[in-house]
C-alpha cells in the first residue's frame, strides 16, 4: 500500500485488518505527488494494491493520467455513495473516496470588514459555488477558499 495519510488512527485500521485476515500491511509513506511520481515510474509493474491519497486534485490527476486500475467491488459500491467515487466504466471504478474534509473560512469581525467573495468559474458542479477571499498581507496563505 502507498499512503499519503498520516493519521494515528490509521495504525489501528491496519492492525485490525492484519488480525482479521492474517495479511500483513506493507506500507510505503509519501506525499501525494511522490506517490503519483512513483506510480508513473513503476507503471504496470507497481507492487501497490491500494493507494491512499489525501488531496482530491491529485486523485483526479492520477485518474486522468491512467495510473489507477479499475476494480469491481460490490462491498465498496454498497458502502460508498456514487458521488464519492469515480464514474463506473465497463472495467470497473478507478477510485473510491472513504473520507471527506471541510474547509471553513473564519475571520475576526473586530479586525476585518466583511470579506468580499469572488465566485470561481471552474468548480466541478454547477450546484456548488466556491468562493475565494484575499488573505491579509501578513498571513502565510495567499487566499482562503471555501465551498458553499
Amino acid at each position: 500500500m502507498y499512503s499519503a495519510r498520516h493519521y494515528q488512527t490509521d495504525e489501528a485500521l491496519y492492525s485490525n485488518f492484519t488480525k482479521a485476515t492474517g495479511i500483513k500491511v506493507n506500507r510505503v509513506d509519501a506525499d501525494d505527488a511522490g506517490i503519483l511520481a512513483r506510480l508513473k515510474a513503476e507503471g504496470a509493474a507497481s507492487p501497490a494494491d491500494v493507494i491512499l491519497l489525501v488531496d482530491a486534485a491529485r486523485l483526479w490527476k492520477g485518474d486522468v493520467d491512467g495510473l489507477f486500475k479499475p476494480i469491481k467491488s460490490s462491498a465498496l459500491e454498497a458502502a460508498i455513495p456514487a458521488k464519492l467515487r469515480a464514474k463506473e466504466t465497463v472495467e470497473g471504478t478507478t477510485w473510491f473516496g472513504f473520507s471527506t474534509r471541510a474547509r471553513v473560512v473564519v475571520y475576526d469581525k473586530l479586525k476585518s470588514k466583511k470579506p468580499t467573495w469572488t465566485p470561481t468559474k471552474n468548480w466541478p458542479t454547477r450546484k456548488t459555488r466556491a468562493c475565494c477571499a484575499p488573505a491579509p498581507a501578513r498571513t502565510p496563505t495567499t487566499s482562503h477558499c471555501s465551498a458553499l
